[in-house]
């Protein structure tokens, strides 16, 4: 090795060592915790187990295999595929689940090595940055990296991508001011707008506020410097923008398209100043409803921080930008315009207050900045800041016991404890470190083993207080997720047609590969989108965010394409997943004639009335499937009230809070021909984000907040379907309207054998390209198709471009055609596919070009006009004192 890498190595030696500690930190964290080596819990868990990882497969399916990338029909019924992709999956670590099979531990590798990384760039902050490549610098890269947020959050794994890329970002804006380079900071906007746009926004607006802070600080009244800077960031953003329009106009133009409201109304987010003061102790857990932002990054903030304000070493100038970045994210965090803007726009329903990595990094700078001023710092000082800490945290503890309920309580007497005791080491640490220069480099090694040691004791007690599965259910994920590849080997050797597979009992009941998942509603508050809602309204389990995959009957499966059924057992029982095929005989195609009357239909709130509907619309007969229940129901209930209130509202109220659990039972009487469901409207209210459970038959199951159709269960004292308030759920909640059914086989076939004889005959499929034939006869001349209605598709005729049809509530694909038999041709594209692929090329060209041959004159002349100002100022410094 020469000298040249040998130096290289020398100056980043510190940055690997972060990065290696924290990787051996991150492992140890969920090791003990029961995650990893030897543990009783799975790593996946929340949007792992039911975004990400099904997503990221999908995505590499489509990369190396027959399927485009900018269209899926695994995806949400084939709605919007591209925008699923630029928010979850294209971050270059993901390339890791193509090496590693296993989901499990290529999270464990994704996450821990995006922790590393963040350590790293942090380091490297602040070596270029902060002058301090010192050992300190090893313990605050990995108080960053391991903060509240990131051992909290990890199952995000597509936010930790931001995380590591702030601290470059930051950096980078900070060179920019200051010297005017710009092309490192054009490309870091350009990676991380790919990698996760949601969280860049909040990155980018944040180094934005940088920007002014500091060119505030440094330009003063220089406004021709203000103005060349403003000009060249805001030239710099757009081209990194432009250079990945080819992924993020598609994604935009979808998510505007098919805009949802949020899961939630926000008119409160309260939120308290002593609340952030709180949260930079260890021991915090963000709670479900995101009350309290997690902020922590070492308890050694609650000294350095405070010292770095009072320290009259540091100029206004250093104060002034940090000053001015705490305050907008304080303003953001207890301001809800503010919060909402933050949040691009959204009000996020859980897991809030997203941008909380934004104050780790803002604090741990300030603390890697004030260390090396530790030594200045009066003894006296230190302690009198220890002991208002330790009263200040139990003052707060105590107002939570009072105040919050239990759930939000984010303080413990264990705490308490834990706290005073690494609040005592610190002291006793920096005490130390005063001692002399050579004290303080053995007090900086002693830092970096107290700091690692405080991160892996919070981290533990966030892993293990974050609600996760018993390590069974690891191996009932690993063995689901293999079976349901085995199952589709099974079905494409016998059957490579285009159809759908329904899942019942699935381990997580929105995987992306089923029949849909949750992908437009995010971040958008425009219109409803019409696909949700209209399978809401014929009995799928819609939450404002998504369509899961409970609620579907026979009708839909046979409307929708479902040709294949999957029956596993109970995702909860402590059992391997075992998967059961059945093939649906009644299914029908992807498109099929239906009668013009489809047009005039108009759905209801009794979902299943809405399915006699929409048969009756196609076929043009009066087939009743679902045949309303008339009878008596009957009410049986322990521990749980049952009531009426205003505008056929029903309320639940739990007798005994300190009951474990309370049920309602629904009885309705049995028939010997026809099977049971129940539907329950979906107006509904919960008093807490617990929410009551809705059980039918099967074990299958929907949170009352996101009603479905369910089948009831038969039992000798008539069919029943329970709602069920289990330990810590909701003591309270309301909901409109119940409706019952029984279901006629004998009907669905009468349909199924109307619409099958005139079937769009699928001869060819390469990607988002259908060719096949159909038949129109006298008044069935209108095509339906189950594939989501979207502008992109083009339906051409006989190679005449037909005009496209919404259909059914505006959710699903169709066209007229005049009787006769016609060639049908099926083209995909997304409307902004290709301009935006010619604007990305561009935009790398000429991003390439300006590297290659700029010479930075601007910079230059930015530096000679600062030059000049100085000279000016000195030469009116001298007149002054010759006037005196």
């Amino acid at each position: 090795m020469n000298a040249k890498a040998m130096e290289g190595l020398k100056k980043r030696k510190y940055g690997l060592l972060a990065a290696l500690l924290t990787a051996c930190a991150a492992v140890v964290i969920f090791s003990l915790s029961g995650r990893l080596i030897g543990g009783g819990y799975t790593f996946i868990r929340g949007d792992l187990t039911g975004q990400f990882v099904p997503f990221i497969r999908q995505f590499l399916n489509s990369l190396f295999g027959p399927e485009d990338l900018d269209y899926s029909f695994y995806i949400s019924m084939g709605a919007s595929t591209m925008a699923v992709y630029a928010y979850n999956c294209l971050s270059p670590f993901n390339l890791v689940y193509l090496l590693i099979v296993d989901g499990n531990l290529a999270s464990v590798v994704v996450m821990v090595g995006k922790l590393s990384l963040a350590a790293y760039t942090f380091q490297w902050f602040s070596r270029t940055i902060l002058k301090n490549n010192t050992i300190s610098s090893v313990a605050f890269s990995m108080a960053y990296a391991l903060c509240g947020y990131t051992v909290t959050y990890y199952h995000n794994i597509m936010f930790l991508d931001s995380v590591y890329m702030l601290p470059v970002i930051m950096g980078l804006v900070v060179l920019f001011v200051k010297e005017g380079k710009w092309r490192a900071l054009t490309a870091a906007y350009a990676y991380l707008f790919l990698v996760n746009f949601y969280i860049a926004y909040m990155v980018g607006f944040f180094s934005f506020i940088l920007l002014l802070a500091m060119m505030a600080a440094e330009y003063g009244r220089s406004w021709k410097r203000y103005a060349v800077t403003g000009v060249r960031f805001a030239g710099l953003v757009i081209l990194a923008a432009l250079m990945d329009a080819i992924f993020l106009m598609p994604a935009a133009y979808a998510l505007l398209w098919n805009g949802a409201p949020d899961a939630s109304v926000f008119d409160d987010l309260r939120l308290m100043l002593w609340d952030l003061y709180g949260n930079l102790f260890l021991g915090q857990m963000q709670t479900l409803e995101g009350i309290f932002p997690m902020i922590y990054c070492g308890v050694i903030v609650v000294y350095l921080v405070p010292l770095f304000f009072m320290d009259g070493h540091y100029g206004r100038k250093e104060k002034t930008v940090c000053a001015v970045l705490l305050g907008f994210l304080i303003i953001c965090s207890i301001w809800l315009p503010g919060y909402i803007f933050l949040h691009c726009f959204d009000a996020p329903d859980s897991n809030g207050y997203r941008f909380g990595f934004l104050y780790s990094f803002l604090l741990t700078a300030v603390c890697c900045a004030q260390w090396s001023r530790v030594g200045s710092v009066r003894p006296q000082k230190l302690t009198v800041i220890a002991v208002i800490n330790v009263i200040l945290y139990y003052l707060i503890y105590l107002w939570q016991k009072r105040n919050l309920e239990e759930s939000y309580q984010s303080m413990s007497v264990l705490g308490w404890e834990l706290n005073i005791l690494f609040i005592f080491l610190l002291l006793v640490l920096m005490r130390y470190a005063q001692r002399g220069e050579g004290t303080k480099k053995k007090a900086e090694r002693l830092l970096v083993v107290l700091m690692t040691l405080e991160l892996i004791v919070n981290g533990f007690f966030c892993v293990t207080r974050a609600g996760y599965l018993p390590g069974d259910h690891k191996v009932i994920y690993n063995n689901w997720m293999d079976s349901v590849e085995e199952t589709l080997r099974t079905i494409r050797k016998e059957d490579d047609g285009i159809y759908r597979i329904r899942y019942h009992n699935a381990v997580a009941q929105d995987q992306s590969m089923q029949f849909d998942y949750m992908d437009i509603p995010y971040f958008s508050t425009i219109e409803n989108w019409r696909l949700r809602d209209t399978l809401g309204l014929l009995g799928y389990s819609v939450s404002p965010r998504g369509v899961l995959n409970t609620g579907g009957t026979p009708v839909t499966e046979m409307l929708f394409a479902q040709r294949y059924i999957v029956m596993a057992k109970d995702p909860w029982e402590m059992d391997t997943a075992v998967q059961t095929l059945y093939k649906n005989e009644t299914a029908l195609g992807l498109g099929y004639m239906v009668r013009e009357e489809l047009r005039d239909i108009i759905l209801q709130e009794n979902a299943m009335e809405n399915l006699n509907l929409v048969l009756q619309g196609m076929t043009g007969e009066d087939i009743v499937c679902m045949i309303p229940y008339t009878g008596d129901i009957r009410l049986e209930s322990e521990n749980m009230v049952f009531g009426m209130t205003a505008e056929e509202t029903y309320a639940l109220y739990r007798k005994d809070e300190t009951e474990a659990s309370a049920h309602l039972i629904y009885r309705i009487e049995s028939d010997s021909l026809y099977p049971s469901y129940a539907y329950f409207s979906q107006e509904i209210s919960i008093k807490d984000t617990s929410m009551p459970v809705l059980y039918g038959g099967y074990g299958l199951g929907t949170y009352l907040t996101a009603p479905a159709i369910l089948p009831m269960e038969r039992s000798a004292d008539g069919d029943n379907i329970t709602i069920f308030m289990g330990e810590g759920i909701s003591s309270e909640g309301w909901y409109r309207n119940h409706y019952f059914a029984y279901y006629d086989p004998a009907a669905l076939q009468d349909a199924y054998e109307v619409l099958k004889e005139h079937q769009f005959l699928i001869s060819e499929r390469r990607g988002s390209r259908i060719r096949g034939t159909v038949e129109a006869v006298e008044g069935r001349t209108l095509l339906f198709t189950s594939i989501p209605y979207d502008k992109g598709w083009r339906i051409y005729v006989d190679g005449t471009e037909a005009k496209t049809e919404a259909l059914i509530n505006g959710a699903f694909l169709g066209t007229e055609l005049t009787p006769g038999i016609h060639a049908i041709e099926m083209v995909y594209q997304s409307r902004l596919n290709t301009v935006s692929a010619w604007i990305s090329a561009a935009a790398c060209a000429v991003f390439l070009l300006t590297v290659l041959t700029a010479k930075d004159g601007w910079k230059m002349k930015i530096k000679t006009d600062a030059k000049e100002e100085n000279t000016n100022q000195e030469k009116n410094d001298i007149n002054k004192n010759n006037d005196k």
